[in-house]
């Protein structure tokens, strides 16, 4: 069973953009009960928010839970969240639902390699805006058909994009009015953790994944990584 984790009274159509628009610099941030979704001009997705040089750029509030409604204007991280910031990515799973993905790390409870991730939908519903725990595969399964083995990742200009178990070099998408039609496309880095996939840069759609690090140098074993995917 799904609880809600928190609804919003918003204006309706306040937003100007759709939660499921696939745009690359939609965010949601989640604080101490308070949801924001706003967008940021550095059409880049991230797993966070990109900090550095924020406050050149142009950062627009859609919803704020603080108030109950749009925000709107410029929105300040530094001063609203001086604690901390997280700012994760939304991903589009139909016109009017969004998705984000929360990374879970191996614990006691699983081995090393058993990464695992945590899903937050973001819907409009009316004048109201829910963020809730859900399971996206399994929505994904009701909604596009999806079968087993089958991990839904985004749905951009209803490209139905997602990767299979034991194939994290590839990726797969179908229209949504042709199932039958699946295309498949290798792509340069391997990854082993799949996020989501929003509207591409330069179109096509950009894949954001994590795998491992490449240089001699590196802070991490493992880094995020966004691919440009054409269709």
């Amino acid at each position: 069973m799904v609880a809600a984790m928190s609804v919003v009274k918003v204006a309706s159509g306040s937003s100007g953009k759709d939660l499921g628009s696939g745009d690359p610099g939609l965010r949601l941030e989640k604080l101490k009960g308070r949801f924001l979704v706003f967008v940021d001009e550095r059409k880049i997705p991230a797993i966070s928010f990109f900090n550095v040089g924020w406050r050149d750029r142009k950062i627009e509030t859609l919803f704020d839970s603080a108030i109950g409604g749009p925000g709107g204007g410029q929105f300040d991280p530094g001063s609203n969240f001086p604690s901390g910031w997280s700012g994760y990515q939304i991903f589009p799973f139909d016109r009017e639902v969004g998705f984000c993905v929360a990374m879970l790390p191996p614990s006691a409870s699983r081995p090393a390699a058993q990464w695992s991730v945590r899903w937050l939908v973001v819907r409009q519903k009316g004048a109201k805006l829910e963020v809730m725990d859900g399971d996206i595969d399994k929505m994904a399964v009701d909604r596009y058909g999806l079968g087993h083995g089958e991990h839904f990742l985004g749905c951009i200009d209803g490209r139905v994009i997602y990767w299979k178990d034991g194939e994290m070099d590839h990726v797969y998408w179908f229209r949504s009015d042709e199932r039958a039609r699946v295309h498949t496309k290798a792509i340069p880095r391997k990854a082993f953790l799949f996020l989501g996939a929003t509207g591409g840069v330069k179109g096509g759609f950009s894949l954001l994944l994590v795998s491992e690090s490449k240089g001699l140098f590196a802070y991490s074993p493992n880094e995020s990584v966004v691919l440009e995917i054409e269709f």
